[in-house]
């Protein structure tokens, strides 16, 4: 059977959105249609608690920082009260 020309509708007819987007554009090769391989779950392990250090490397650093400053700001105040 033959169903090429037996369109019920009008609109069966006329191409909408992806169909008529690049009507001369060859079809998706045989690499871009295969799945990709999943990730591996240590590898995604390994990231998290990378992740994990640098957080609590950068929270330390932040404390010095916050501590160095803090000291001559206090001293600083304590000897305009006097």
């Amino acid at each position: 059977m033959e169903f090429k020309n037996s369109y019920r509708r009008e609109s069966d007819r006329i191409p909408f959105g992806v169909e008529c987007a690049l009507p001369w554009a060859p079809g998706p090769s045989r690499a871009a249609q295969q799945r990709r391989p999943r990730k591996s779950a240590l590898k995604t392990v390994g990231y998290l608690l990378l992740t994990i250090v640098f957080i609590l490397c950068a929270w330390q650093f932040g404390r010095g920082l916050y501590v160095h400053f803090k000291a001559p700001v206090a001293q600083g105040t304590a000897e305009k009260k006097v």
